[in-house]
């Protein structure tokens, strides 16, 4: 039988869906941002069963239970179309378990503003308006009915393909055409690329294509599949990249790689022929492609980086989002498990597949054939793996093969092997077209949002070596960290670094164990990177609480298409001066989180404004802000931009943080579980007499049974926090609906804690929670502690 995995994780994937756009953006596909699911309910779970289609669902109501999820273990960073059976990502309307009266929430409609300008400020309009009614709503029902199924459309997240399809092929008549059982028609290869090439222009090519300035993280080597050796690349060189699982070869290649003794030796002619070397099949196969599709230069990371120089593989790896954007097409070798698997179908350089069937690839219709291929796709092991999570996220256009056949997929389109365009009329992408050079739109002022769904994307793929979890990763952060004062340590944003601490996971997460460290200490267990598995994004949400109109303050979109908001109130207020350091006793630097700098309970029209931030009036809701250099944006309060950067970047990933805080003990009580919030264990903690105080979310799956209830657990402080009781916070807290949690009384008010143990003088994490204000402050001490 068929293996139901990839169907499953897409089943589950659409059932739990939701969409955002930054406010007050005209254009409805202005920048893709990943998004994870949200976790819905059991009885949202069965009230669902839609089939095939989702224009078969109906609208449901909003509530915004988000999430990194599980089965969205391996995307990136493509809308949707299609995921069969559940379309519905949250309970109908009015049938939520859990009730609110309407008193308890202070929701508001879009409506008119006026704007108060700061000093300094030239070119801000006086006079901005925003429609009660998106503007582009009538544009998005035009999307086969997904507003009747989603709540806020445009940013979506990463499926292979499927975002990718137009809708003219998607409604065109299927011609099914048998393709060759043993070779792949090669002219099908050429054609996409030339169709590309001719239609996409700006969307699709690289900076170097189109005229325009390259960026200067570049490779610095190449293979010239015509030479068969290396050679240093130069300015003019159009290169091809490769996608492929690395992993433990078993052949005869076994792990070669370039390094500083042998590459002289790779520069000279035919250094690469099987006389001389034999390389990985699918690097083999990837060279001989490459020369059959016209193209004299590929770039692979094992042969075109140096692994022992260092000072030259940390600045690749650091580039990887441009090598990869820059590339004119990347090959995607999706097919088996690691280097040696190899590609097959190409005529002269691979073996022949075997496409058994009796009449191969055939579908339904398009839509089908994109949705089948999407899902074999994403049971592969290349879908897994962590290097390849950013090869996928910044490669323009990708020719993919898996599971016997081949696909295409760019920025503006997805095509299948046996799919008929010789009579399609090619019509104008409507998307927008990458505004940087890595392909991938980015803000100019920093998304946490958006950082945090990608890093809890990342954090489920594996890696052969633990501590390759920043490298990996280190695409995304080069391309993220321009616009966040500060860079990020080890995995967290600086400028937001209280609450980046306060990462949690969605499921039972499992320590990395690195094979080596520099320091010997290991990854550290206070950041997210120090574990495998699947994060829960939403535990990140009082990070990006400076973003007005994110999805976690989207209540429900009502029958006229408004959109009712409940503005973020769960703060966090940093209480820790935090230093890091290499070493346990090597010098300590300071970390500056400059986010709060401006943050108020009430906007205040007094206080003098950082230069070109606007304070917004709003006729019937809070008060808010916007910068001149993102006009489109809208903040609760001013965070520091780019050109106003205080703080350095960290010189090195610490092992280390330091700081003078508060600890204190409390005992472990009952077990239980939210469902709404996550699928770990959580517990109780109650002072010695019993009372109440506060929870944690511990790690471990919500089945699990606890031998140590009425045990101490040893807690350190990480900062203040503070929530109001509207619906919208619910998803974010374990205790929400514990019998004695405070948030009843209006405003719930704790410190976030660290259940911690400790080894030599280090404290190390084991589960993060809250305690009740009141009792924190009665039971603890000042302490100077040591997290590692």
């Amino acid at each position: 039988m068929k293996d139901k995995t990839g169907r499953q994780r897409l089943h589950n994937f659409f059932s739990s869906l939701i969409f955002w756009k930054p406010s007050a953006d005209p254009n409805p596909c202005s920048a893709t941002i990943p998004v994870e699911l949200p976790r819905r309910s059991e009885p949202a779970r069965r009230q669902s069963s839609f089939k095939h289609r989702p224009e078969l669902a109906q609208r449901s109501a909003f509530y915004p239970r988000d999430r990194p999820s599980s089965h969205f273990k391996d995307r990136l960073e493509h809308p949707i179309s299609r995921f069969h059976q559940h379309a519905s990502a949250f309970p109908p309307r009015n049938q939520h378990p859990r009730s609110f009266s309407k008193r308890e929430l202070p929701t508001t409609k879009e409506e008119p503003e006026t704007v108060d300008k700061a000093q300094d400020s030239p070119g801000f309009d006086s006079h901005i308006y925003s429609t009660s009614k998106d503007e582009n709503f009538n544009k998005l029902l035009a999307i086969p009915n997904l507003l009747d199924s989603y709540v806020h459309i445009p940013l979506l997240p990463f499926l292979p393909y499927l975002d990718r399809k137009n809708d003219h092929l998607q409604y065109s008549e299927y011609l099914y055409k048998k393709p060759d059982d043993r070779w792949i028609n090669l002219r099908v290869l050429r054609n996409w690329i030339e169709t590309c090439d001719t239609y996409h222009a700006n969307h699709c090519q690289t900076p170097s294509t189109i005229g325009t300035s390259v960026s200067s993280a570049r490779p610095l080597w190449v293979i010239d599949v015509q030479r068969y050796c290396l050679i240093p690349v130069e300015p003019a060189h159009r290169y091809v990249t490769l996608s492929y699982v690395w992993g433990p070869s078993k052949g005869p290649s076994g792990d070669f790689s370039t390094t500083l003794a042998n590459l002289s030796m790779l520069q000279k002619d035919q250094a690469f022929t099987k006389e001389r070397l034999v390389l990985p099949r699918t690097i083999e196969h990837a060279i001989g492609l490459t020369r059959l599709l016209g193209e004299t230069y590929l770039w692979v990371d094992r042969l075109c980086i140096v692994q022992d120089d260092n000072s030259t593989k940390s600045a690749q790896i650091n580039s990887m989002a441009q090598i990869y954007a820059n590339s004119y097409f990347t090959i995607v070798a999706a097919q088996g498990s690691d280097a040696d698997a190899g590609l097959c179908g190409i005529s002269t350089v691979t073996p022949p597949r075997s496409l058994l069937e009796r009449e191969p690839l055939r579908y339904q219709d398009n839509y089908d054939a994109l949705s089948t291929q999407a899902e074999e796709l994403m049971d592969t092991n290349w879908y897994t793996r962590g290097w390849t999570f950013q090869e996928q996220l910044f490669s323009r256009r990708k020719i993919i093969f898996h599971n016997d056949t081949v696909n295409w997929e760019c920025h503006c389109v997805a095509w299948y092997e046996n799919q008929q365009l010789d009579n399609m009329v090619h019509q104008p992408c409507n998307r927008k077209p990458p505004s940087n050079q890595t392909g991938f739109d980015t803000t100019p002022w920093p998304d946490f949002y958006r950082y945090a769904r990608l890093a809890s994307l990342y954090n489920e793929r594996s890696l052969t070596y633990p501590e390759d979890v920043l490298n990996a990763f280190a695409g995304v952060i080069s391309v993220f960290g321009p616009a966040f004062d500060g860079g990020f340590i080890c995995g967290l944003p600086q400028m937001f670094f209280d609450s980046s601490l306060l990462w949690q996971p969605y499921k039972f997460v499992r320590r990395r164990e690195t094979l080596k460290s520099q320091s010997g200490e290991g990854l550290p267990s206070w950041s997210w990177i120090g574990w495998g598995g699947d994060l829960d994004s939403k535990s990140w949400r009082s990070g990006y609480d400076y973003l007005k109109g994110n999805p976690t303050e989207i209540l429900e979109i009502d029958e006229e298409g408004h959109k009712i908001w409940e503005p973020t109130t769960w703060h966090t207020e940093s209480k820790v001066q935090w230093f890091y350091s290499q070493k346990l006793e090597s010098q300590k630097y300071c970390i500056n989180i400059s986010s709060q700098i401006y943050r108020r309970k009430d906007p205040d029209d007094s206080i003098d404004l950082p230069i070109g931030w606007s304070l917004v009036h709003s006729k019937f809701g809070k008060k808010y802000y916007r910068h001149v250099s993102v006009p489109n944006q809208e903040f609760w309060y001013p965070i520091p931009l780019p050109g106003s950067f205080t703080t350095e970047p960290p010189l090195f990933q610490p092992d280390f943080l330091h700081g003078r805080t508060r600890r204190g003990s409390l005992r472990i009580g009952v077990t239980f579980t939210n469902p709404e919030v996550s699928e770990c264990l959580s517990c109780d903690l109650t002072d010695s007499d019993g009372i109440w105080a506060g929870a944690l979310r511990l790690n471990l799956p919500s089945s699990s049974e606890i031998s140590n209830e009425g045990s101490e657990c040893s807690l350190i402080q990480l900062s203040f926090g503070s929530a109001c009781n509207q619906k919208t916070e619910a998803v974010s807290f374990d205790e929400w609906y514990r019998p004695d949690c405070p948030r009843n009384t209006g405003i719930y008010e704790f410190y976030n804690v660290l259940w911690v143990e400790e080894s030599n003088g280090v404290a190390y994490r084991k589960a993060l929670g809250r305690v009740v204000k009141s009792v924190w402050e009665r039971l603890s001490v000042e302490a100077d502690i040591t997290l590692g």
